[in-house]
């Protein structure tokens, strides 16, 4: 009995001489977060080959929730005039302008962590200023998807007149 407590006082000591350290780590993914931000205003109405600019803007948003959603930390935003969450198979296009300037500083407002941001819309801001020259440009990565056709229409042309020589 008496060996086995010096045997333990021993072990303590020489515990105490070499000093390890016990360490505890625990890992938390934290999932980054990303932000779509998808145009349902009324220019999303029009159809190019087809098919509604809304329609592409929801098959796009539904694409990148599938094959992105488990990495990231998805957040969907509608925008117009106003922004509100949305969830992509909610989209539709409304009737009102588009004022991207203010919808994605109120969106990385209330996101100030958020480091990237993907727009999808037509680019045809009716309201607001230009985003470009905005402040939160500088902190955060916007990636935009454009949508609609960028070819010029022919416009009508007259090619033969007749008018009366006596007015």
């Amino acid at each position: 009995f008496l060996g086995v407590i010096r045997g333990m006082a021993l072990f303590l000591i020489l515990l105490l001489i070499f000093a390890p350290e016990l360490k505890v780590m625990w890992t938390i993914n934290i999932k980054a977060k990303l932000i779509v931000a998808v145009d349902q205003s009324a220019s999303m109405k029009i159809k190019d080959n087809g098919f509604k600019r809304i329609t592409e803007a929801k098959s796009i948003s539904k694409y990148i929730d599938e094959q992105i959603g488990a990495e990231y930390d998805l957040r969907f935003y509608a925008f117009d005039l106003d922004t509100s969450t949305i969830i992509p198979d909610s989209i539709k296009a409304m009737n009102l302008g588009t004022n991207i300037d203010l919808s994605l500083s109120n969106i990385l407002k209330k996101h100030d962590d958020t480091k990237a941001l993907i727009l999808i819309s037509d680019g045809i801001p009716t309201d607001g200023n230009n985003p470009l020259f905005s402040n939160y440009l500088k902190k955060t990565s916007i990636f935009s998807i454009g949508l609609g056709d960028t070819v010029s229409k022919p416009d009508v042309l007259i090619k033969n007149t007749r008018i009366n020589s006596i007015v």
